[in-house]
């Protein structure tokens, strides 16, 4: 089956977004990491939010351009065992995240383990919030990018690839594509993404929605931000 031509108007866009990614880490590192940090990582926090949701309306308007309603990109609830499979997981998963946060309001221990994961390797020092500001900021910019990035890589990208690949296969470059557009957290960090990208794919295929993989993806950002919160702040004296 050939591709709309409509719909290079995303691939088109999500291409974009990949070769400059280099360029931009580079540049946001020079920028952003002198001078005030914080207002810089603002102005990157409400930059990155416009491109996200601009690319994501790219994505809507050359998928409906194409001739193909919103439902099939994943705007629907998943319904019978697709429903129950698709919510428990992310339940499951968000409760798990959850502990996390937990422990490390109530252990030094848990604490120094999350510290430690984050200075591990992964590049975050350009996005992970400091001040009480930017973590305000961090929050809208991880709800930005669980609903964004899905429509993104998992409504459009799979949903397009999925015209001339096998659905699996379509999922599989999917979620290569998504890794690599974490390229600014070095290696380590892209590696990182791998598991949570996969349970998003594979969450996506089988529910058939974006909504339980918006919701996972939302809250995994959103824990991970207060995560970082509670593991850099001083603990309480007594």
């Amino acid at each position: 089956m050939e591709l709309p031509n409509a719909l290079y108007l995303g691939i088109g866009g999500i291409a974009t977004l990949l070769a400059f990614g280099v360029f931009r880490d580079h540049y946001d590192r020079q920028w952003v990491l002198r001078g005030d940090v914080t207002a810089n990582r603002l102005r990157l926090y409400a930059r990155t939010m416009i491109v996200l949701w601009s690319l994501a309306a790219l994505c809507v308007l050359s998928w409906r351009v194409a001739g193909f309603d919103l439902a099939s990109l994943g705007f629907k609830v998943p319904s019978g065992w697709r429903a129950w499979v698709s919510f428990s997981v992310v339940g499951l998963a968000i409760a798990q995240l959850g502990f996390v946060v937990y422990r490390a309001a109530v252990s030094e221990e848990a604490r120094e383990n999350v510290r430690r994961k984050l200075e591990s390797g992964a590049r975050l020092d350009l996005i992970m919030p400091g001040s009480a500001r930017e973590h305000r900021r961090f929050r809208g910019l991880a709800l930005t990018a669980g609903t964004t990035e899905e429509i993104i890589f998992r409504g459009f990208l799979i949903g397009t690839l999925a015209m001339v690949l096998p659905l699996w296969v379509a999922a599989a470059v999917a979620t290569l594509v998504f890794v690599l557009a974490h390229a600014y957290q070095g290696t380590t960090g892209m590696l990182r993404t791998i598991p949570i990208s996969a349970l998003l794919a594979v969450l996506f295929v089988i529910g058939g929605s974006l909504w339980p993989v918006m919701l996972l993806h939302a809250a995994a950002d959103l824990i991970g931000g207060e995560a970082s919160r509670l593991a850099y702040s001083k603990p309480p004296t007594s």
